[in-house]
């Protein structure tokens, strides 16, 4: 499934609950695993954001499983905690357009003046909720949403001119 974009937008992807309009996404669609999170890379081929999103997969791992099981204290957890946070801070600033999840098991997108136009305040809102939405201005070309499968797993992607989504957490 996908839409092409013939003039500037700007882009949103994210779940359609956050946006309260109806019947203006583009694209609205299941993804595959319920509740997740996904990265929007900057890339131009889909291979470029898999070897990205298995750098972060790494990183994010391996944090999870020291801050869990290395005995560390609540304090030091704190301290942990803080480092991670800074590091997708400049993960994402580095390598993405932005991140966003899902709550109702879908992931839409949208030209945002037509969010706007039923909700003038999503701007605003996804701003102070970044990694709710990843917007992507000045957006043209086609934009699409597309399953790959590797053995038995599936995956949802939401994919275009320079940018392609890669889930990074449920």
């Amino acid at each position: 499934m996908g839409y092409t974009f013939r003039t500037p937008v700007t882009l949103v992807i994210t779940d359609p609950c956050y946006t309260k309009c109806s019947g203006r996404a583009v694209i609205d669609e299941n993804t595959i695993y319920g509740d997740w999170s996904c990265m929007t890379y900057k890339c131009k081929k889909p291979s470029e954001a898999i070897e990205l999103s298995k750098q972060w997969d790494d990183y994010y791992f391996k944090f999870f499983h020291d801050y869990n099981f290395s005995g560390k204290t609540d304090e030091e957890k704190k301290s942990m905690y803080e480092e991670f946070k800074q590091k997708k801070e400049e993960w994402i600033n580095e390598h993405c357009y932005g991140e966003f999840c899902a709550d109702s098991g879908r992931v839409a997108v949208y030209n945002l003046d037509d969010i706007l136009h039923q909700n003038p305040k999503f701007e605003e809102w996804a701003k102070t909720h970044p990694w709710c939405v990843t917007m992507i201005p000045n957006y043209t070309g086609a934009v699409n949403y597309e399953i790959t499968r590797e053995g038995d797993e599936r995956s949802a992607h939401i994919c275009g001119n320079g940018f392609y989504t890669m889930q990074s957490g449920f």
